[in-house]
């Protein structure tokens, strides 16, 4: 495993499917995953609007 330095301000942000707010992803597994077909997922959210949790 290599281990590095993220900066989340290097991350690219993605809208959430609700609107409520983006999403900077870190890992997901198993690794190359798309963003639906992951099994697992750290991201920072920054959330911008009350509403329902999206899935």
């Amino acid at each position: 495993m290599t281990v590095r330095i993220l900066r989340a301000a290097e991350l690219t942000p993605a809208p959430w499917k609700n609107g409520g707010g983006l999403t900077r992803e870190i890992a997901t597994g198993p690794e190359g995953a798309g963003a639906d077909a992951f099994d697992w997922r750290v991201s920072l959210a920054d959330v911008t609007a009350d509403g329902p949790f999206s899935a």
